[in-house]
């Protein structure tokens, strides 16, 4: 059994000091990791990234998963362009629930950020709002505004994991929203 594998099955939950954390780390006893790790912490490692592999349902109960370029706001809302003839659009209409996985592409660099949350369109001011902080990271999308079918997702974040493998013990952080 890989090694990783057999330190996440030991792993203990333990309440942080921050409330609505949970962590978990392996080992008979709860410690507290090497590292804290905080929401701030956890927003910039999401915001050094700019792709990510989002997850829906097909209509048949199958899972799909894309690679989309992102960005996050301060409250950990996920804001992505599509074309809206795409798989994940006709999924997501159907069914708003979304995962995401940011990070762990790096060699050497073992930290993930997990995602699941609902999926919405947003509209308005709203969305103007959310397309300036889009175009701010991705200025290319200011020529793919023009194309007629271009939409603007925002999935909204219920269930949050940050995972530090570098670390020994490993430190594995949860929020609920």
């Amino acid at each position: 059994m890989d090694s990783r594998v057999a330190r996440r099955r030991r792993c203990i939950r333990f309440r942080t000091q921050e409330a609505g954390i949970k962590s978990q780390i392996p080992g008979p006893k709860a410690q507290i990791p090497r590292r804290v790790v905080t929401r701030a912490g956890i927003l910039e490692f999401m915001r050094g990234h700019s792709l990510a592999v989002q997850a829906s349902v097909s209509p048949r109960g199958t899972p799909q998963a894309a690679v989309v370029g992102f960005i996050v706001t301060d409250d950990f809302e996920i804001i992505f362009d599509t074309v809206d003839t795409t798989r994940k659009v006709v999924n997501l209409r159907r069914n708003a629930a979304c995962a995401f996985v940011i990070g762990g592409m790096l060699s050497g660099d073992e930290r993930t950020v997990q995602v699941e949350g609902i999926t919405d369109e947003p509209a308005g001011a709203d969305l103007e709002r959310l397309k300036e902080l889009y175009l701010v990271r991705f200025p290319d999308g200011r020529a793919r505004q023009l194309w007629p079918s271009m939409i603007y997702l925002r999935v909204r974040p219920r269930w949050l994991r940050f995972s530090d493998f570098n670390q020994s013990p490993p430190a594995i952080t949860e929020f609920t929203f």
